[in-house]
């Protein structure tokens, strides 16, 4: 298991908008593999963790930010694919 993200959550929320759109299909792939990786992290630290943790407004809180961040992600990718798209037909 990788030690460190291939990105820092800190890079991610620097970006703004207009630099979301900017990042290439590889950029994207590496946010989502970083936000999936969390997901996972989350997923095994509720499977580890006693019932009333699991249940814990924390957990859901932090399930629901990652829930946010991946359909975030995949609005980006979607976003860069469609710039792409225009790009290239011009």
């Amino acid at each position: 298991m990788v030690k460190e993200s291939p990105l820092k959550l800190t890079f991610a929320s620097r970006m703004s908008a207009a630099d979301l759109v900017k990042l290439m299909p590889a950029e994207v792939w590496l946010l989502r593999m970083w936000l999936l990786r969390l997901q996972a992290d989350s997923a095994s630290l509720s499977l580890a963790s006693d019932s009333e943790l699991r249940n814990s407004k924390q957990m859901l809180l932090l399930d629901a930010l990652l829930d946010w961040l991946l359909e975030f992600a995949e609005l980006v990718d979607w976003l860069s694919l469609r710039k792409n798209l225009h790009s290239d037909s011009a």
